[in-house]
C-alpha cells in the first residue's frame, strides 16, 4: 500500500508534458489526439506498475479509439470528402 501511495504522489507532483505553452497558440485536433494517446499511454504503464491489470487494460482499450481517430485525421485516403 505504501508503494502505490507513493507512486500516485509522484505522479501528481512531477511535471507533465501535456500542458500547451503560452507562445505555442491553440493546438489542433491531431496535437491534442496525440496528448491524450501518451497520457493514456503513460497512465496504463503507471497502472501495470502498481500490480492493477484491469485498470492498465481499460486505458489501452480507451487508445484504440483516440488512435483511430488520429488515423482518421492523418491518412487522406480516410478523410470524409465534403
Amino acid at each position: 500500500m505504501r508503494q502505490f501511495l507513493e507512486r500516485m504522489l509522484r505522479s501528481f507532483l512531477r511535471p507533465s508534458g501535456d500542458e500547451p505553452s503560452s507562445a505555442g497558440g491553440p493546438k489542433t485536433e491531431a496535437q491534442e489526439l496525440r496528448d491524450k494517446i501518451r497520457k493514456w499511454e503513460r497512465q496504463a504503464e503507471e497502472y501495470e506498475a502498481m500490480g492493477l491489470a484491469e485498470l492498465a487494460r481499460r486505458s489501452r482499450e480507451s487508445l484504440q479509439a483516440y488512435r483511430l481517430r488520429l488515423r482518421s485525421l492523418e491518412d487522406p485516403t480516410l478523410r470524409r470528402v465534403a
